[in-house]
């Protein structure tokens, strides 16, 4: 396959911009459909082209041999390069008959698709990393259903912060989903990886007062005892406590900040683990709370 290095400018400037786009509602928390949308929003994609865009990234999933919902972050972005870079090249080509006659061979041509992701994709993954290349966290749910609107539906020193905050709250779960990990993989040495990896994100989800979503309803339905009795033995251990503690304080807090209806479903969980808690008022306040614990995490 040959490609002019206007052409490829031109992919590689617009696969760079939909992973920018991806990275920062990635860190958001929000994925899939939720962050797709998003994603095609910030790049002022009409809404009957996202629909197109959608359904080609569910091609490639499927053809992968990976479901889409079940795609890590990278292959989220992956498998959003062809499409988004068809749609460019259809519509916001420069005025130009021959780059207009190369693209139309190039669209045409089996192997530039895998060009797009191998060649360009994979070299702007390894430059932008941040939320893309975050591990995947199996069974953990999102980290909240109203991030983006905390982020973006503000000024922008503000959103800043709040878009750091976020960052730094994803981190705490990181820490706390590979701490449940381990434990899970002493606990039940024989079973295989993945339902050790389901029980801590399932088990992390129920402590830190998120939503559970698929398969973790019936398996919460299945295992209500042990549930219950897991939550309450993590609980004594002192890093699962403090980490768990600062992620309902801090989550709460952002929450309340920004005049959050949900704001009390975290601060009151952080009272229920600790009555005299100090609920933080300011952004500054709140990212001290985190970066405590992130540091004792790391010791």
């Amino acid at each position: 396959m040959e490609i002019s290095e206007e052409l490829r400018s031109f992919c590689y400037n617009r696969i760079y911009e939909l992973a920018n786009a991806f990275n920062s509602t990635l860190s958001a928390g929000l994925e899939y459909e939720d962050g797709f949308n998003i994603v095609m929003d910030s790049l002022a994609v009409p809404e009957k082209e996202k629909g197109n865009i959608l359904s080609e990234a569910f091609y490639c999933s499927k053809a992968g041999g990976i479901p889409y919902h079940k795609l890590s972050p990278m292959n989220q972005f992956m498998v959003t390069i062809p499409s988004y870079v068809f749609y460019c090249l259809e519509n916001k080509l420069p005025t130009d008959a021959r780059l207009k006659e190369e693209a139309i061979i190039l669209k045409h041509d089996v192997t530039f698709p895998r060009y797009l992701q191998e060649q360009l994709g994979v070299k702007i993954s390894q430059e932008i990393k941040g939320a893309l290349w975050r591990p995947k966290l199996l069974g953990l749910t999102r980290l909240a259903d109203s991030m983006y609107w905390l982020v973006h539906r503000t000024g922008r020193r503000e959103g800043e912060q709040i878009d750091t905050i976020i960052v730094e709250l994803d981190a705490i779960l990181r820490e706390l989903f590979i701490t449940l990990a381990d434990i899970y993989r002493d606990k039940f040495p024989s079973d295989v990886e993945e339902n050790n990896l389901e029980r801590a994100g399932i088990i992390l989800n129920e402590l830190v007062l998120e939503e559970l979503r698929g398969t973790q309803v019936a398996f919460k339905e299945n295992n209500a005892d042990f549930i219950n009795r897991e939550k309450t033995r993590l609980l004594e251990i002192e890093k699962v406590r403090k980490g768990i503690l600062t992620f309902l304080i801090a989550k709460g807090a952002l929450y309340k900040y920004k005049n959050h209806p949900k704001a009390n479903i975290w601060i009151n969980g952080a009272r229920e683990l600790e009555p005299g808690i100090i609920v933080p008022s300011r952004l500054d306040e709140i990212r001290e709370v985190i970066e405590k614990y992130l540091s004792y995490a790391s010791r």
